[in-house]
């Protein structure tokens, strides 16, 4: 058993810590299972920060919501094109 070997306040730390990150790996591991894939289209690279930049007006007070929203929809539809 590992715990017999253990003679050090050290080595006790860094079996614990060894513990803590493998059973955050199990935890992780488990959970990622149940992931699903997400499909992006061919032009997510164009379309995507349109959002982000709509969003950064947005949380910076610039334009408000429902504006930024129908700009974000217009620039795009044309970066689609």
């Amino acid at each position: 058993m590992p715990w017999r070997k253990i003679r050090s306040r050290k080595s006790v730390q860094k079996f614990c810590e060894i513990a803590v990150i493998w059973s955050g790996v199990k935890i992780f591991a488990s959970s990622a299972e149940g992931l699903k894939p997400t499909y992006r289209g061919t032009k997510d690279s164009k379309v995507g920060p349109v959002f982000g930049t709509a969003l950064t007006r947005v949380e910076q007070g610039k334009q408000p919501a429902a504006e930024a929203w129908t700009q974000a929809l217009k620039e795009a539809t044309d970066a689609a094109k």
